[in-house]
């Protein structure tokens, strides 16, 4: 499913920010693919199917999460922040909307399960609607709530909101995320 590290920055952080027996907990979670996937060493360059984070992201829920699904939605902050610095830093520093638009053609390029878009409706709204998806489930939708919360805060805004108002796992065509923020950088030097 995916070049661009999410799978590798996850199992990462998971490696170094967990206990031992927390991490063997996990493990115990997982598929038996899944547990060679996160025990062998993990390239850049590899692909994985987006079933492993699936089954990823239930296991952090059952073991770290303790059955709260929320727990992904920091998991989703921490993989916009670890694979979109570098981008933010470099561009689209003050507004929302240009770097969402940067980020919904990275997610064309680096998987090849779906399609996303960005449309912007207004200075502080707009739209992220994921396409033709192969593979879905409500924990990959939990996880991408906090991954646009912190993109939308990487890009300056601030008092962010993230809603899903349709979605695959619900019967709906797309996964439609709307988003809003109080104020950005953009924002004041438009006044």
């Amino acid at each position: 499913f995916d070049s661009m590290d999410v799978f590798e920055n996850i199992a990462f952080a998971l490696r170094e920010h967990t206990t031992m027996e927390q991490f063997k907990s996990l493990l115990d979670a997982l598929p038996p693919a899944r547990v060679a996937d996160l025990s062998a060493t993990l390239f850049a360059t590899s692909w994985y199917p987006l079933q492993s984070l699936v089954d990823l992201d239930r296991a952090i829920v059952e073991t770290l999460g303790k059955g709260e699904r929320f727990v992904l939605r920091s998991v989703g902050r921490f993989a916009a922040t670890a694979n979109l610095s570098l981008l933010h830093r470099s561009l689209f520093r003050d507004d929302p909307h240009p770097f969402l638009r940067h980020v919904a053609l990275l997610q064309g390029q680096f998987t090849d399960f779906g399609a996303s878009t960005w449309q912007s409706f207004g200075t502080s709204v707009g739209r992220m609607t994921h396409r033709h998806w192969r593979c879905f489930s409500p924990l990959l939708c939990e996880a991408a709530i906090g991954f646009y919360e912190e993109c939308v805060r990487m890009a300056g805004g601030t008092g962010v909101t993230v809603d899903e108002t349709s979605c695959i796992c619900r019967g709906d065509k797309h996964c439609t995320f709307e988003l809003s923020w109080s104020a950005c950088k953009a924002d004041a030097a438009r006044r």
